[in-house]
């Protein structure tokens, strides 16, 4: 029955301009394009006049055009034929201006849709339809225009011509239409549509007329009025009665998406393990998210509104805070800074807090907010202050340890030197003990058979003569042989001559034994070290060169010795291959331990040795020592 009574009024309407029709073709004409115009002029003054508020400028840009489509029918109205206010123009006046309006309602409806979403300047976008329909109403009134009607054949080619091309800009507009659909209500977009189909029905019909009186010009008027019909359903009733579903649609989408992302943001905040809190210019919390709750121990309503200072703060810090907040809100602080504060739960427990505070402002209004994001940091500063207090007696007890190591260093150090002198007395008794007993012993041997020998020859006993003489040669090598035990024991020119003297003559013997060229340089020391020192940097002149033999192949080597005041400076350098600093641990492992013999030297009488060395560069080593 709803149906029913929904579809009769549109039956009598038809049947009753039908009937109008044949009794005056003129009248049905003016009636059907005073709707049209009704409802163009309609939407153009509901979008003009919500242009401050609308959120869809897909309406703003279809009143313009709607505006200057009804201008052209207008002028199709007043023109037709029998109206005779253009007398002269005939039926073709008309049909220009019928053309014109279509092209303006076409072409508009077709890329309207482009606009959802895009700024749109409506004084503008109206000057350039005033442009453009002043530009095609002179090329009418003019006679430039296309002839659209002849009253001898009907419609011309011309015109046949522009209505399938304003039919494609209709379909296009459709398809446009479609890809946008999601900006639109359902039931406004289905009326659009419906109205675009209507007119291109419409247009279909007027390209068969002959007559401007004929039956398909009255089907082409028809089908304008069921799509403007629509139209106004579209745009008219349905915004006036919905707002929402079109008027004020984008603005309501907007608000949903608003809300939507609203409740994300809280979820997100009330997700966060961080706390998050927003205090107005009156010290009144307006937000706080459920990690805040929490640490203060408390529900949201229980915080919300409440001054933030006076119930949170605990007293003694409310006057810094306060100040630090007020510095904030007047811009003379920081975009966003870093704090630590405490906070006072319901519970009257302290609550460390770690901040980072933002000011925000909104532009619309210009209230400002501080926006604090804060982490719980109570457990970590106790246990950082636990930490320290178990770091200072770790650091007082590596403190004690220290020095009992070095004091028993220095002890080992200080035996290390007795073991040494006693080692080095050792060996100069029996150095002595050699020279003294088996040294004279052998040379008074050695003149014994010197004697026998001179007095057998007289005998001529040959083979006596040669046994005295290999004995003789014996007792020389034995000679030899116990200088040199006396000299490495204990070499005699160290204590007679000194230091540089003993360098001297050990590298003279080094040079003739392996062909190494050995030049020494410096002065006699003006202070003479004790035993202990003096020994053992000869042995690591010793051992320097022994290595120089064994691995460098070098040709060349360089001693130099200087003192300056109790400081001494000994220096070796050759020119053979060099090594890698990394091969002195490979050589520890492989035990070779040359020169970690030489450092440990120098360590034990309280110098400092370096060693630089790379391939194919040569080494140098340096060793000072403090006597």
């Amino acid at each position: 029955m709803r149906k029913f009574s929904a579809i009769a009024p549109a039956v009598v309407i038809i049947a009753g301009l039908y009937l109008i029709s044949l009794y005056n073709y003129l009248l049905f004409h003016n009636l059907a394009e005073l709707f049209a115009l009704i409802v163009a002029f309609g939407i153009f003054m509901i979008a003009w006049n919500s242009r401050k508020f609308i959120g869809s400028n897909y309406l703003l840009f279809l009143g313009i055009s709607y505006f200057f489509t009804g201008i052209f029918d207008i002028g199709h109205a007043l023109a037709y034929k029998g109206m005779n206010i253009f007398p002269a123009a005939g039926a073709d006046l008309a049909t220009q201006l019928w053309i014109a309006g279509r092209f303006v309602q076409s072409i508009s409806l077709c890329i309207a849709p482009f606009f959802i979403g895009r700024k749109l300047k409506p004084a503008t976008m109206f000057l350039v339809y005033t442009a453009v329909s002043t530009v095609v109403m002179i090329l009418i009134f003019s006679g430039i225009f296309p002839r659209s009607f002849d009253e001898n054949v009907g419609l011309t080619g011309f015109k046949i011509i522009c209505e399938y091309i304003i039919i494609i800009f209709l379909i296009g507009s459709i398809f446009t239409l479609v890809r946008y659909r999601e900006r639109f209500d359902r039931k406004v977009l289905k009326l659009i549509i419906g109205s675009i189909v209507f007119i291109i029905l419409s247009e279909m019909a007027l390209t068969l007329y002959a007559n401007v009186y004929g039956v398909w010009n009255l089907t082409g008027h028809y089908f304008k009025l069921v799509s403007y019909y629509l139209i106004y359903r579209a745009m008219i009733k349905t915004g006036l009665k919905e707002p929402y579903s079109i008027i004020l649609r984008d603005l309501k989408l907007s608000e949903d998406r608003l809300l939507i992302e609203k409740n994300r943001a809280e979820t997100y905040l009330n997700i966060a393990g961080t706390l998050f809190v927003v205090i107005d210019s009156s010290e009144k919390v307006v937000l706080i998210n459920r990690r805040g709750c929490e640490i203060l121990e408390c529900d949201k309503e229980m915080v919300i509104g409440k001054n933030w200072f006076d119930t949170f703060i605990p007293a003694m810090d409310r006057k810094g805070e306060r100040l630090f907040f007020s510095r904030f809100f007047s811009g003379r602080g920081q975009a966003i800074e870093y704090r630590e504060s405490s906070v006072m739960t319901a519970e009257d427990k302290e609550r460390i807090i770690a901040w980072h505070h933002t000011v925000l402002t909104d532009e619309s209004t210009g209230a400002t907010v501080i926006l604090s994001s804060g982490e719980d940091i109570t457990s970590r500063i106790e246990y950082e202050r636990a930490l320290e207090k178990y770091q200072g007696k770790l650091e007082q007890l590596v403190e004690l340890r220290t020095g009992e190591l070095e004091r028993i260093n220095n002890q080992l150090m200080l035996v290390s030197k007795k073991l040494s002198e006693a080692e080095n007395m050792e060996r100069r008794k029996i150095a002595r003990e050699l020279h003294d007993l088996v040294g004279q012993n052998l040379t008074a041997l050695g003149l014994n058979l010197s004697i026998m020998k001179a007095k057998l020859a007289s005998l001529e006993l040959a083979v006596l003569d040669k046994r005295i003489t290999d004995s003789m040669s014996l007792v020389e090598d034995t000679a030899v042989t116990i200088r040199d035990v006396m000299a490495k024991l204990r070499p005699p020119v160290l204590d007679d001559y000194g230091l540089l003297a003993a360098v001297k003559g050990y590298a003279e013997n080094f040079s003739d034994r392996t062909g190494i060229t050995v030049a020494v340089a410096g002065d006699d020391l003006q202070i003479r070290p004790d035993m202990h020192t003096e020994t053992s940097l000869f042995r690591i002149v010793q051992e320097i060169l022994n290595n120089v033999a064994k691995h460098s192949g070098a040709t060349t080597v360089i001693i130099g010795m200087n003192q300056n005041d109790r400081d001494i400076a000994l220096v070796v350098e050759d020119n053979g291959k060099g090594f890698d600093r990394g091969q002195i641990e490979k050589s520890k492992k492989k035990g070779r331990w040359g020169l970690t013999n030489i450092t440990e030297r120098a360590l034990s009488i309280g110098g400092n040795c370096v060693i630089q060395s790379e391939p194919g560069k040569g080494t140098r080593i340096s060793v000072e020592v403090h006597i």
